[in-house]
């Protein structure tokens, strides 16, 4: 069916003079238009249309829309974000700098005005206010597509893919070949020229696999292309100032122990590159002189400060340390930054040592009243100064020596030698945390000086802030889960799922696609696999077996049921021979069948060179003769006879009775199968046994047509995964 035709003028104007819904969504780097809700209107009603397809109220999917400049024709193309084209200035924006239409005073009929993002007026030549024309198009799927990069930092990308397929599938609905987007990835911005497409020079990536070619970049054809093409997009730019130094930075080596000089105003930073198989590494500072010096950690690029770290030693010892876990999920550079700073006027010298081995733990050092300290025993006193049990014989001598010489903190009771010690001593008056009067200024620093983050959040002290950054500030920057891409987390979702999930908004988001089960071939939203995925796993784990084994211990064939089951829980083939069509009282003439049957196995055998059946002469190679084989056969038809008699208050007997070739081998098969797949899913402990039940290990090769690779690829996806001791229910 041939789409509607459309086709009408506009007056064009930049995202930001638009509807203020738009304000909640960066439009810059998109080809979303925001159109009035007339153009729907007239889609949908048909107006203004051929008059043969004034009926026709089917529309293409995506809507897609043709920007055309009125006289030279050039042309881009774009999707739908909204059809609320109203003009609403940006609440934040200020009078004097809004943009003054280039067509005179901006029109009040809204009918009339399209907002687009600026790199379209800018490829149209156009200003804000002119007029151009929009027609409805109907593109085709893009196959394929091939990119140039135009800045040389593109390589700083991980994952191109996956960087581009949420890029695309989050911003644009169409792509036009000669124009650049920018492709954002965490903090940074990255252009790319769009040099050909496939099948046509303009197209849609809504619904559609898109085979991506990266060019080369290059230095002479990226000068000469950003001279001729007139869109112009903001380059790569260093979040901080950490990230404009990060080439000077210098790379710590491993094992090696290196020396440095800091002070509060010339903070040293190093570069830790945690390649191959290394997990977790430890970071020694040990300072040589100066009073005091902090060691600090961030994950990636950017160098920790005393506001931004995710691990810090801010102690006031002279040996300090941190452990370095390595988790490509959240950092998969596997790069760090160490900064050693202080905050004290004094130049501090120091060591590091970066290992992948824990450092031996040193021993603390004894102080004087730990050496004092002694455990009570019959023959001490405690000293109600210094708390101290003294021996009885010392303890006048001790105690005077006390009241002239100690003095106890009222605040935390601990007892000092008068003296500097005691002068010395400091508790905080705002958390009455104790210390020494030359930690004041740095505790006072780190736990009582308010800071904002950018993000509003207002915390107490710079630690607070960076335990902030690290965990709940809306723009830490994270790997999404589903897209695989550095985002910003954003706040919590509004849904409760959501929220007992763990997801931020944009994983919130980003989870709500769905993508097709491929167990139960229903659509799911990713964020629900892992439950629904779960709930196949229960369903597995709690399904019946596929049937009920035939009870002849030779035979792998399904036990009759129904209206065909028999006494003797057989397969209809094992049953046939004793089948009795007259009626048997106490079923002596069926025990009489199975004696002669089980005699006959015993003492000639059956004479089928594939037999294996134990109690069958032919297999064994040993026939009996008549009086020790009717000696074999009493217990087995007794057993027989007492199941027949009182039916449940026995277990059911195991028959073994000769079977074609057919079944042999089928159940020759079910040994193979068993015994490959028993070490796979053996248990730890070495008397326990987990194997599947024979029902699935049959199912498993009929299934597969008797393939035994095949039926353990079934039985792993299929059948309920075995628990130590699992029985057959035959």
């Amino acid at each position: 069916m041939a789409p509607p035709h459309y086709a009408e003028s506009f007056y064009i104007y930049p995202h930001a003079l638009g509807p203020a819904q738009s304000a909640s969504k960066d439009l810059t780097n998109t080809d979303r238009l925001i159109l009035p809700s007339a153009v729907l209107e007239t889609l949908l009603l048909g107006t203004q249309l051929d008059s043969r397809l004034a009926s026709n109220r089917e529309l293409p999917h995506p809507l897609t829309f043709e920007l055309c400049h009125p006289t030279s024709r050039c042309a881009v193309y774009g999707g739908v974000e909204e059809f609320t084209a109203v003009y609403q200035p940006h609440p934040n924006a200020a009078a004097s700098t809004a943009p003054v239409p280039h067509g005179g005073p901006l029109t009040t009929d809204s009918t009339k005005i399209v907002f687009a993002p600026q790199w379209m007026l800018q490829s149209l030549a156009l200003e804000p206010g002119d007029s151009v024309l929009l027609k409805l198009a109907v593109l085709p799927k893009a196959t394929g597509a091939t990119l140039r990069p135009l800045d040389a930092a593109y390589r700083d990308i991980p994952d191109l893919r996956a960087t581009f397929e949420a890029h695309l599938r989050g911003s644009y609905t169409t792509l036009t070949a000669r124009e650049i987007i920018t492709v954002p990835h965490g903090k940074q911005r990255y252009r790319f020229l769009v040099e050909k497409l496939q099948p046509a020079p303009a197209v849609t990536v809504v619904d559609t696999d898109v085979a991506v070619d990266i060019e080369p970049y290059a230095e002479v054809m990226h000068a000469s292309l950003t001279a001729r093409l007139p869109v112009v997009s903001a380059s790569r730019q260093p979040v901080n100032a950490a990230d404009a130094s990060a080439s000077s930075v210098q790379e710590l080596a491993w094992d090696q122990t290196t020396t440095g000089t800091v002070s509060r105003d010339q903070p040293d930073s190093w570069r830790i590159h945690c390649a191959g198989r290394v997990g977790e590494a430890w970071v020694t500072l040990s300072l040589e002189n100066g009073t005091d010096a902090d060691l600090l950690l961030h994950a990636g690029t950017e160098c920790p400060t005393y506001e931004n770290f995710i691990d810090a030693d801010l102690g006031v010892t002279m040996t300090k340390q941190v452990h370095i876990t390595v988790d490509p999920k959240t950092n998969p550079s596997r790069e760090f930054r160490i900064t050693v700073t202080t905050l004290t006027l004094q130049t501090a010298r120091y060591r590091l040592t970066l290992s992948a081995t824990a450092p031996p733990k040193e021993a603390p050092a004894l102080g004087p009243a730990a050496a004092t300290n002694s455990t009570p025993t019959a023959d001490t006193r405690q000293c109600d100064v210094c708390h101290a049990w003294v021996p009885t014989r010392t303890f006048d001598l001790h105690h005077s020596f006390c009241l002239r010489h100690s003095v106890q903190c009222n605040v935390c009771h601990q007892v000092f030698q008068r003296g500097e010690a005691y002068d010395q001593h400091w508790h905080c008056s705002i958390c009455q945390q104790p210390g020494t009067r030359n930690t004041e200024a740095k505790h006072m620093f780190l736990a009582h000086t308010p800071r904002d983050c950018p993000c509003g959040h207002h915390a107490d002290s710079p630690v607070a802030l960076a335990q902030h950054r690290r965990t709940e500030c809306p723009q830490r920057m994270v790997i999404c889960r589903y897209c695989h891409i550095l985002q910003e987390q954003g706040p919590p979702s509004d849904s409760p799922s959501d929220r007992l999930q763990g997801l931020r908004t944009h994983e919130a988001y980003c989870g709500g696609r769905t993508i097709e089960c491929v167990k139960c071939q229903l659509p799911v939203r990713i964020k629900d696999m892992a439950m629904h995925a779960r709930m196949h796993d229960f369903q597995r784990q709690n399904q019946p077996l596929p049937f009920r084994l035939c009870r002849n211990a030779n035979c792998v064939r399904p036990r009759a049921e129904g209206a065909s089951q028999n006494c003797l829980n057989l397969c209809a083939s094992c049953f046939g021979p004793f089948w009795i069509p007259n009626l048997d009282p106490g079923h002596k003439k069926l025990l009489q069948r199975m004696a002669h049957t089980y005699h006959r196995q015993l003492t000639q055998g059956c004479g089928r060179g594939w037999c294996q059946n134990p109690q069958c002469a032919t297999a064994t190679r040993q026939p009996l003769e008549p009086t020790p084989a009717a000696r074999r056969l009493v217990p087995l038809v007794q057993n027989l006879s007492n199941y027949l008699r009182n039916g449940s208050a026995y277990p059911d007997p195991v028959l073994y009775l000769c079977v074609d070739e057919a079944t042999t081998r089928r159940a020759l098969l079910v040994q193979a199968l068993d015994a490959e797949i028993q070490p796979a899913v053996a248990t730890p402990a070495p008397t326990a046994s987990a194997t599947y039940p024979r029902e699935w290990l049959v199912k498993a090769l009929l299934a597969s047509e008797e393939d035994v690779r095949q039926a353990k690829s079934w039985l792993r996806a299929n059948a309920p995964r075995p628990s130590p001791h699992v029985e057959s229910a035959a």
